[in-house]
């Protein structure tokens, strides 16, 4: 029996392995599908770059042409405007001397003939200067042409440095595509890694599982000791392919293994639960067997006096590796308690400060080891990285207290139980919740995933066990259990049967169709 429950711990590690191989060739492909994907992007990016940057070459060559059609027009304006001042200049000046002409005419009769046709002349110079409207209105139309042409030169500016602009912020979207191919490209050859070294585990995995399977079939029954202890109500057996002793009921049930008796002793008296050994030495040896085997080791905190925590421990969890005990607490409504301590000698390693901002009601090691999960009375899900206890991420979305926490075996998913009466299944990676299953009527006291499956199981306190899908939500059982108030909660490896326990005290035994197949109660 020893070997089997080794086996069978083997043969679940190797499981979980295979999920959380596939899970990292999933990510795989998905990177690599992001490098595929941004470089096509940034082809399509080359390509508009191209389009952009003829575009600003076409609308640079309009620009300078309006602006010489400007200069032309402005140049044009600049010389009617001069024809026009000279003109209204000798106009003035042969109007004045017309007029004096007139009175000297008067006054010197003598010249007369003279001045009549100097007269004559000048009025003929007179009348070949331009009318004064005619002037005024080529120069209003001269100016009129430089203003649009001005207009049609700013607006070309304004295009060429539109198409400036559009080919640089295409530039930038290349060096951004570049920056995140580049960043895709390592994300998938790290990847790459984590997938080699995830399969290059799995296959060690799978050795192990091989060889903890053959000594599983070999016998644990006697092949080289049998003791049978007083009154024939227990039997000793020793096996020397796994050199141990077994301590088995009379009706042929393995109880326990014996680590007290390390070889074949030399049996001086026996009772119905100790025995009396002889070691080669002559040393003598007395040994008790416990039925149940369960002893006390160690003590953490105290009853009485000062003790290391703040209130109630609320929950705990071990690691999977067994070195670490995680325990939560606090005082309610003011700070929450996150302890972690040495499992072997009970030594406290680490007080993580304020890691919620009330108590901490449910803890939950990742099935790596590598991430703690806890939920408080704050509503919120915190990970925290085992290597330094720092927090990762916080998850938000309860509306009530966080009152269970499970993950699922590839550590890609983890789904959440709370007084709100609702359970969220979280994506890990986003932070974000990717399902809420809100039928419940009572709030949810307890959760855990069901055996390697997209599924889990929930107690409530309605006294109702249920089991949900978490890929759709879909319900699956929904079933009145005896116990009253529902907050204990476990299931085998398999996901074939649950224990479910209550405030009535009760606990009964569920199959994985919802029936009950056996009540557990105190034989006294």
């Amino acid at each position: 029996p020893v070997s089997v429950k080794r086996h069978q711990a083997d043969q679940w590690t190797s499981l979980v392995g295979e999920r959380l191989v596939a899970a990292d060739k999933k990510d795989l492909t998905q990177a690599e599908a992001n490098v595929k994907a941004e470089q096509g992007s940034l082809k399509t990016i080359s390509k508009e770059i191209d389009t952009k940057t003829k575009a600003r070459d076409e609308k640079q060559k309009a620009v300078e042409a309006a602006q010489l059609a400007y200069e032309t027009a402005t140049k044009q304006a600049a010389e009617a405007k001069l024809a026009q001042e000279q003109a209204n200049a000798k106009r003035t000046e042969l109007s004045g001397s017309i007029k004096k002409l007139d009175e000297t005419i008067l006054e010197l009769e003598q010249k007369l003939a003279a001045l009549k046709m100097q007269k004559v002349e000048q009025e003929k110079q007179l009348a070949a200067i331009p009318n004064a409207n005619k002037l005024a209105e080529a120069a209003k139309s001269a100016s009129e042409a430089a203003a649009k042409a001005q207009k049609a030169a700013e607006s070309k500016q304004s295009e060429l440095t539109a198409a400036t602009s559009a080919v640089a912020a295409a530039q930038q979207k290349r060096k951004r595509g570049e920056r995140r191919l580049s960043e895709l490209t390592a994300d998938a050859t790290q990847q790459k890694r984590v997938v080699e070294d995830s399969e290059m585990r799995q296959a060690e995995r799978v050795k192990t599982e091989a060889a903890s399977k053959a000594l599983a079939d070999q016998s644990n029954a006697s092949d080289r000791g049998l003791i049978v202890l007083g009154g024939g109500q227990r039997l000793l057996t020793y096996s020397e392919a796994s050199s141990t002793w077994s301590l088995w009921s009379a009706a042929g049930d393995w109880l326990a293994e014996v680590p007290e008796l390390r070889a074949q002793p030399a049996v001086v008296a026996s009772g119905q639960s100790s025995l009396l050994a002889k070691g080669p030495d002559g040393t003598l040896t007395s040994v008790r067997f416990d039925p149940t085997r369960w002893q006390l080791t160690r003590v953490i905190g105290s009853a009485v006096g000062e003790g290391p925590f703040a209130d109630r421990v609320l929950c705990m969890d071990v690691d999977p590796s067994g070195r670490y005990l995680a325990t939560g607490g606090g005082q309610p409504a003011r700070n929450g308690e996150l302890l972690i301590w040495d499992l072997a000698d009970g030594q406290l390693l680490h007080r993580i400060d304020q890691p919620h901002a009330d108590t901490v009601i449910s803890l939950r090691f990742s099935p790596d080891g590598k991430t703690l999960a806890s939920g408080g009375a704050d509503r919120m899900i915190k990970l925290w990285n085992t290597k330094d206890w720092s927090v990762i991420k916080t998850l938000e979305g309860h509306t009530h207290h966080v009152t269970a926490i499970d993950w699922s075996v590839d550590r890609r998913q983890l789904s959440s139980g709370s007084a709100d009466a609702t359970v969220k299944v979280w994506d890990i990676e986003t932070g974000k919740a990717a399902l809420t299953i809100s039928d419940l009527k009572s709030e949810v006291t307890n959760l855990i995933y069901v055996g390697s499956d997209d599924r889990i199981a929930v107690a409530c306190g309605d006294g109702y066990f249920r089991v949900y899908r978490t890929d759709n939500g879909k319900r699956e059982i929904h079933v009145k259990l005896p116990g009253g108030y529902l907050y204990a909660l476990a299931g085998n490896q398999e996901g074939t049967h649950f224990v479910v326990g209550g405030a009535t005290g009760q606990a009964v035994i569920v199959d994985n169709s919802g029936k009950q197949v056996a009540e557990l109660k105190d034989s006294e």
